[in-house]
């Protein structure tokens, strides 16, 4: 199953999640006075016991919104954790969750104890980490999930080695047959977004300034280091060893 597909899922989830809290905070808000009743007039013992269904539905939302967005594993933990603890966490509260638990049913306890799992410290240097190092923007061009990257231009998208490699091929023999040719394109045939910079930048089918074919090559790395590379897999660099020239079109 492809990332699209699995964004397309999660996203679901979270729609359903919403719906899903906005009605269990509805109903559990008409439990509360009866509650409260039974707490003998004590709020906050009342309002716990009222509205930690609401904290679970909302956790489960939160987490399919970040799952739809593609962030990894590591990350989800993360901000997951935050979330729930920005909900749920204060010190006052955890020894109210853990006053009122012995008076809850076993289902119900083991719930809140999960919910409770979720919560990590705001202050955690691991949540500084991830605000702070967003990662590089990767295109989408359904052609495969390899992370790939453009050197010249700085551009990261996922493809497949294939599709890259027949890109490079229909690329070279345009110029090879007598085109002028920018960086636009190369990505066109890429199925990456072209832009003002891919249209400024490019090869004219000149002798006095390329006297033989665009030079590109693909070369996958395992452990391909960049400054915003953040991503623990494997990457197709593509490394333009031709250089394009401005003013391509008026020579």
């Amino acid at each position: 199953m492809n990332r699209k597909t699995l964004g397309l899922i999660f996203s679901g989830i979270s729609i359903v999640g919403v719906c899903v809290t906005a009605i269990v905070s509805a109903v559990r808000a008409r439990k509360y006075d009866e509650i409260l009743e039974k707490e003998e007039g004590n709020k906050k013992k009342a309002a716990v016991k009222t509205y930690w269904p609401v904290v679970a539905t909302g956790a489960a939302t939160i987490g399919g919104i970040v799952l739809a967005e593609g962030v990894n594993f590591k990350e989800i933990g993360i901000v997951t954790g935050v979330a729930a603890g920005l909900a749920v966490k204060n010190e006052r509260l955890n020894d109210i969750l853990e006053s009122v638990k012995p008076k809850l049913s076993e289902k119900d306890a083991k719930l809140l104890e999960n919910a409770k799992k979720t919560v990590v410290d705001v202050e955690d240097p691991r949540v500084a980490e991830y605000i702070r190092s967003a990662g590089p923007s990767v295109e989408e061009t359904g052609r495969g999930d390899l992370l790939c990257y453009e050197c010249f231009s700085g551009r990261w998208f996922r493809s497949s080695e294939e599709a890259v490699r027949k890109a490079i091929k229909a690329f070279t023999t345009m110029f090879e047959l007598g085109a002028y040719v920018c960086l636009n394109d190369f990505y066109d045939k890429l199925g990456i977004e072209t832009t003002r910079f891919g249209h400024t930048w490019g090869w004219p089918s000149n002798p006095d300034y390329y006297d033989g074919d665009i030079d590109i090559d693909a070369t996958l790395y395992d452990d391909f280091k960049s400054t915003n590379n953040k991503y623990d897999e494997e990457v197709l660099c593509i490394d333009i060893y031709t250089l394009p020239m401005e003013c391509w079109q008026e020579v």
